[in-house]
């Protein structure tokens, strides 16, 4: 479905990204782990598209990504760090917006398919709310399904829980787990380690701008006894003994 081949991404002359590759099967669920500064994120962004990498390609179902007007950019949803809401609209509308202005759907047909989205992430009943009257873990849930309105069939986490306390974390990655468990194609970067033996299939460990490890969920505790880095990353985590 996507394939990164020798991804290389500099900033004001550091190399964040060095010679990455990564290929994302069809209903795939690939967590990426790893320390702060490893270059996840980057890597995110640069295989969604949102960012041009210095050199290397990135292709998805086959076309590049580089090429104006090569796919629907909106078969691609994005989740960040920080919910990202339209602070004047209410969930709904926040929900509503994109569909209407972009794909031109009928409005009474966009709350339709708002108002089922809320109940997928638990929210009907905020539908009225406003951004500032709902928890970070709520404005989270909202966020994500004002993209899945878009109807991506893939979609990045880029640590979606680490703005939150530990209760709202796990608001928020319940959901995930649904929406995973639907069979939908995700690439998450998280330090949540149970999270990620959980959902994943592939976990893929980053350090220093590259990819050391790309092993099946099961193996993580396994792959952290036969690496040290890994289980020096874990046992920071706390979770490796």
């Amino acid at each position: 479905m996507l394939r990164a081949e020798h991804i290389e991404k500099s900033y004001n002359g550091t190399q964040v990204l060095k010679d990455v590759s990564l290929n994302i099967k069809q209903g795939e669920k690939v967590v990426i782990i790893g320390p702060s500064g490893s270059g996840k994120s980057t890597l995110l962004r640069s295989i969604s598209g949102l960012e041009k990498a210095d050199a290397g390609s990135v292709s998805y179902k086959g076309v590049p990504i580089r090429e104006k007007g090569a796919y629907d950019r909106t078969e691609i949803g994005m989740i960040f760090q920080s919910f990202d809401l339209f602070e004047h609209l209410t969930a709904l509308e926040n929900i509503m917006l994109a569909p209407v202005l972009v794909h031109k759907e009928n409005k009474e047909r966009a709350k339709e398919k708002a108002m089922e989205l809320l109940e997928i992430v638990h929210l009907s009943e905020r539908a009225d709310y406003y951004p500032q009257e709902l928890s970070g873990g709520q404005q989270q849930r909202i966020a994500i399904a004002r993209a899945l309105a878009m109807n991506p069939k893939l979609m990045f986490f880029d640590e979606p829980t680490s703005a939150l306390d530990p209760e709202m974390t796990v608001e928020v990655l319940d959901i995930v787990v649904e929406l995973v468990k639907g069979g939908m194609t995700v690439v998450i970067v998280t330090h949540e380690m149970e999270f990620a033996r959980r959902v994943g299939d592939r976990v893929v460990f980053m350090d220093q701008g590259t990819i050391i490890s790309d092993m099946p969920a099961e193996r993580l505790t396994m792959s952290a006894a036969e690496n040290p880095r890994i289980k020096q990353f874990l046992s920071q985590l706390g979770q490796y003994n």
